[in-house]
């Protein structure tokens, strides 16, 4: 078969994207944002029971995103290299990582989605956030980002309402990941630079592959969920470098470029069960700290030696079967309801 020149590469890549996420965007701004808001509410109204309301929105999240994984897994190429421990399906976890891209998101996805978790994982994240166009509401409504507001001197004392969606008994057997970059930004030279001042002035080690952690708000996320979440998951991503030093790949060459290879991205995980970490705030202030150097160790063996060490694990790529279907519910949904919608404007007028 003749091979594309990058440039036509390039272009079929893009032009196929920028197609795929305007039509993503405008599923999600009809079916998520309309149709399953009114949902909800109608169930609310009509007092389904919470259980039930969790377990629906968990299954149009696992379909809906499963088209994006299914894009990047297929199109972008991605292939994970696990090592570590297994996650367990239906357990709740705290989860933190360090944070190199947008495409780390994707990465955690993909884990998820190993233990059929990828409906059910949540994110921290800024309330001005909640305005921003489709996502931002679609975000509430299916429950997936929990909108904290940061400058609020309080924060600790406010986190059991933060966190209720997730304590409420209920939600019995409706397990979630909290995702949670200690980091608090993505990892650039100058960030790294600040943090390692940081660190001199506070006597803390110095570490060379990841920022200082933020312990504040996971010292009062353990504590809000301890009697909820079983479990700490300690994930580690792995990037390869580029002739340039750049991250490779990086999330633009995920999206908008068809992969003629597979883009390799190794990731260490662990499994810390919830009651071994201390209770004790400085305690637990130290064990961050720990966490961190040791997430350190990891990134510098991973360079000395291009993988991380630890029991290798298979990391399955979602099949065309499931993806095909997953985008079958989705856009037949979606017309369904677009056509119900016309025919009721058409019936009005």
């Amino acid at each position: 078969m003749t091979r594309l020149t990058p440039p036509l590469t390039l272009a079929i890549g893009l032009l196929y994207s920028l197609s795929f996420s305007v039509w993503i965007s405008c599923v999600t701004a009809f079916l998520v944002d309309i149709v399953v808001a009114l949902t909800v509410i109608t169930s609310r109204t009509l007092k389904v029971s919470h259980r039930a309301l969790v377990g629906f929105c968990s299954s149009v999240l696992r379909t809906w995103f499963s088209v994006f994984m299914g894009h990047l897994e297929h199109f972008g190429g991605i292939t994970l290299v696990m090592t570590g421990d297994s996650f367990c399906p239906n357990e709740s976890a705290l989860l933190v990582c360090n944070h190199r891209s947008w495409a780390d998101t994707i990465v955690l996805y993909s884990l998820a989605r190993q233990v059929r978790m990828h409906g059910d994982v949540k994110f921290l994240a800024k309330r001005s956030l909640l305005v921003f166009p489709i996502y931002g509401f679609a975000g509430w409504i299916l429950d997936v980002v929990i909108f904290i507001k940061r400058e609020s001197d309080s924060a600790a004392q406010r986190m059991t309402k933060v966190f209720s969606s997730l304590t409420d008994p209920r939600r019995e057997r409706a397990p979630y990941w909290l995702i949670n970059y200690l980091e608090g930004t993505r990892f650039t030279r100058a960030k790294l630079r600040a943090a390692q001042d940081f660190a001199k002035k506070r006597d803390l080690k110095t570490l060379d592959h990841v920022l200082q952690p933020r312990t504040k708000g996971f010292i009062a996320t353990v504590h809000a969920l301890r009697g909820s979440a079983k479990a700490v998951y300690d994930v580690t991503i792995g990037y390869q470098e580029s002739d340039k030093k750049h991250m490779d790949p990086t999330f633009p060459q995920m999206y908008f470029t068809p992969s003629l290879a597979e883009r390799i991205i190794h990731v260490h995980q662990r499994r810390i069960p919830l009651d071994q970490i201390p209770q004790d705030e400085e305690e637990l202030k130290r064990w961050v700290y720990k966490l961190y150097e040791q997430k350190d160790d990891f990134l510098r063996g991973f360079r000395e030696k291009g993988h991380f060490d630890g029991r290798p694990m298979r990391w399955n790529r979602m099949t065309w079967m499931y993806w095909v279907r997953c985008q079958v519910i989705t856009y037949g949904l979606f017309l369904f309801f677009l056509y119900c919608a016309l025919r009721l404007v058409s019936a009005v007028r």
